[in-house]
């Protein structure tokens, strides 16, 4: 691999790897903070417990006083909120303003190189006109225009983007916060002195209900930032995955049993289809895909050089082979949601690809049972990963795919490097144990003679599952009231409503990505 296409590789490899550990690493500060809310309603519902029992001959007061706490819970999370909308928005202007400078010194470079270029055009066109090197230079030229053309607009975009960062109002949405938040704190502090001195048992017990109500609320405010950070870091990394990676995903579908996963990924194409009109293989650019199996720890040090090991090692069962006579049953069925794909026009032609056209297909996908590789043998066959072992149960795996790329292309760019993308998101092949459910759980006598004695009565219910696995069961035994539990709290449907508009949101995100990319293409045309 030469110098260029290695650093590309490492840089995409180090960037999916960096994202992927951010993403780890808030999903594991948002299950400690999930966890941080279940203790603090936990001790808001105590407390409201003991408060209850206390105050039923002050149900006024204590309902003005409950009104006051959750309107200061709401305002300290508005303000948390806003300060971090702001601090964002600072770094976001400043990065893009940064991104916008770079890209415009970019672009001055590059036109200045097409002026450069030019005028080499202008030399040869008078020394050497309609030889070989007046083809290869006209050639030239016109890609550097158009580069140059390409690179006015990302400058455009850049310095627009920058704009309208800059014109979001962070900063008086803060001040405006924090100006509600010293108000609803002083009307907290007079509520909480009236009932104080109507009942010096009850004032006590609404402070303990107050502190914990705050730092429940602030638990929840926790929760819910870190759940949009992750759902950030999720849609960036899926970006980045898609872009740079060829959108490789593992995913386990409905259906499917457990040592099955649904692959997919995009096709390599040609970055300049104008010039590659001799290329008619129904793959493009490439004449084999490849498909490999490592193991999550040693994604890291797999490179090309192990790829190329592996094919010359002609083990069918360390790769998924797919070339121009076999590649239509890896395209995906009818029924399968389309990934998105670029529809941008050629320049030449005018016509659009199709997604999962047989003669001009855009991307592969297609359910892969890693236990049994071979349908039509009797005895099932394990894949084998990059080290030579077959997959084993709770393993951790990623995929790689390696692009051997037909001659014709390799000569065309006079390079002889193949393609090896980064590793997917790690996949585990597990066992999934079948839970209990909760209605068919009865209580009855003990049929066993053995424990019978010290234990009469057992809880029933039917299981379900493979046999040859060993599965304990525990029973925990909660207490149950009619106690009214304190209003503002998350619950399972105020938590799936906070999912709900994260997808919203992304689905707007997504809308306005399409808008632009058709005001890109013509701006383009």
């Amino acid at each position: 691999m030469n110098s260029y296409n290695d650093n590309l590789h490492n840089t995409i490899v180090s960037s999916l790897l960096n994202q992927e550990l951010e993403k780890k690493q808030i999903y594991s500060q948002a299950n400690a903070a999930m966890f941080s809310l279940y203790h603090a309603e936990a001790a808001t519902i105590t407390a409201q417990s003991k408060l209850t029992t206390a105050t039923e001959d002050q149900t006024a007061k204590q309902a003005v006083n409950d009104q006051s706490v959750d309107a200061t819970n709401i305002s300290n999370n508005l303000v948390s909120a806003a300060d971090q909308s702001n601090t964002y928005l600072k770094q976001a202007v400043t990065n893009t303003s940064v991104g916008a400078a770079n890209v415009q010194i970019a672009t001055n470079a590059i036109v200045k190189l097409a002026g450069d270029m030019g005028t080499v055009f202008s030399i040869v066109n008078a020394a050497d006109f309609q030889s070989d090197i007046y083809d290869l230079t006209t050639d030239a030229y016109a890609l550097i225009n158009n580069t140059a053309q390409l690179a006015e607009v990302a400058s455009d975009t850049a310095m627009n983007t920058s704009i309208k960062t800059s014109e979001v109002p962070g900063s008086a949405v803060l001040t405006k916060a924090k100006n509600s938040n010293t108000a609803l704190g002083n009307l907290y502090s007079i509520t909480t002195s009236d009932f104080n001195n109507a009942s010096a048992v009850v004032a006590t017990d609404t402070v303990n209900v107050a502190t914990a109500s705050v730092a429940e609320e602030k638990a929840q405010g926790t929760f819910e930032n870190l759940s949009v950070e992750y759902r950030a870091a999720f849609s960036a990394y899926r970006t980045m995955n898609s872009e740079l990676n060829l959108g490789l995903s593992t995913l386990h579908m409905p259906g499917m049993n457990d040592t099955s996963r649904n692959i997919s990924f995009s096709l390599l194409r040609s970055p300049f289809p104008v010039l590659d009109k001799t290329i008619k293989a129904p793959l493009g650019p490439v004449q084999t895909y490849y498909v490999m199996l490592v193991k999550d720890q040693s994604k890291t040090t797999f490179s090309i050089v192990n790829a190329e090991a592996i094919v010359l090692n002609e083990n069918a069962k360390q790769f998924i082979k797919i070339d121009g006579t076999n590649y239509t049953n890896y395209l995906p069925s009818a029924t399968e949601p389309q990934q998105k794909t670029s529809t941008k026009k050629s320049a030449k032609t005018g016509a659009a690809p199709e997604p999962g056209s047989t003669t001009n297909p855009t991307r592969f996908s297609f359910s892969f049972d890693f236990f049994n590789m071979d349908a039509n043998t009797t005895e099932p066959t394990l894949m084998v990963d990059s080290d030579g072992d077959p997959i084993a149960l709770g393993t951790d795996y990623v995929l790689f795919v390696m692009a051997v790329y037909t001659e014709a292309y390799k000569k065309k760019l006079n390079t002889f490097d193949d393609y090896l993308s980064a590793g997917s998101v790690k996949f585990t092949l597990t066992h999934k144990l079948e839970g209990v459910t909760a209605t068919s759980i009865t209580l009855g006598l003990n049929t066993q003679a053995e424990t019978q004695a010290a234990h009469p009565f057992a809880f029933n219910f039917p299981m379900s599952g493979n046999a040859g696995y060993t599965v304990q069961y525990r029973c925990m035994l909660l207490p149950y009231g009619t106690e009214e539990v304190p209003t503002g709290m998350m619950n399972e449907l105020s938590f799936l409503e906070l999912q709900a508009d994260l997808l919203r949101m992304q689905q707007e995100a997504d809308s306005y990505d399409a808008q632009i990319s058709g005001l890109n293409e013509k701006l383009a045309a």
